[in-house]
């Protein structure tokens, strides 16, 4: 098995790099820019229409999990034209994917896909996103499985819940509570009602590693 994970550097990507590269897997990540650690990085362009089917020809995967996905937080992720962009690029991920003769594609899809009107979320909750990044991310993975089953391609996408952790950015819930604390400042918060299941991001890594072999 070798696993190419593009978004390596990311968030939940980085925690999977080190979660595979523990058990001695063959891995090779994805970075705009030249890292060290485990694995094999190599540094790709994803938004070049070119660099998908260079990185397939240079790595050789058997299994992809892509967790890349355009750099912003809050409305700016929820509405920005860069979900656009990056359906694109996950979907020509894919094809280039299947072309090199990949086998397994797991794609790190979001709870925003689901219907929040629904009392509780889970997976058997239907979808229905409310902004254009659920949008995408719904799209993206649907037409995955159904290309997927077109291509002979084992397609699994992940929809992952309020993930926090090492790596996450300081603006997020968990860390912006932290780091004021840890600051001496008062904690800005909503009335704090909301009921939310929160995800450790090294929890999210071990799923990801058990649907790569699924």
């Amino acid at each position: 098995m070798r696993v190419l994970i593009t978004g390596g550097a990311g968030f939940v990507g980085g925690a999977l790099v080190e979660r595979l590269g523990r058990e001695g897997v063959d891995v090779h990540a994805t970075s705009r820019s030249t890292r060290s650690g485990p694995g094999t990085w190599h540094v790709a362009d994803l938004t070049d229409p070119a660099s998908p089917g260079e990185l397939m020809a240079a790595v050789q995967p058997t299994h992809l999990v892509h967790a890349a996905w355009f750099q912003a937080s809050g409305a700016a992720r929820a509405g920005g034209a860069g979900n656009l962009e990056w359906s694109e690029i996950s979907l020509r991920l894919l094809r280039e994917f299947a072309a090199a003769g990949g086998e397994r594609f797991v794609g790190l899809g979001s709870c925003f896909e689901y219907d929040w009107s629904e009392p509780v979320l889970s997976e058997d909750t239907p979808l229905g996103p409310r902004t254009l990044y659920g949008h995408c991310k719904a799209a993206i993975g649907q037409t995955s499985i159904a290309f997927g089953e077109a291509a002979d391609v084992s397609v699994a996408w992940a929809r992952g819940f309020f993930m926090y952790g090492p790596g996450e950015g300081p603006k997020r819930l968990v860390a912006d509570v932290a780091l004021s604390l840890l600051a001496g400042r008062t904690v800005a918060t909503s009335d704090g009602l909301q009921e939310r299941d929160f995800l450790h991001v090294d929890d999210v890594a071990d799923g990801l590693a058990a649907l790569l072999t699924s």
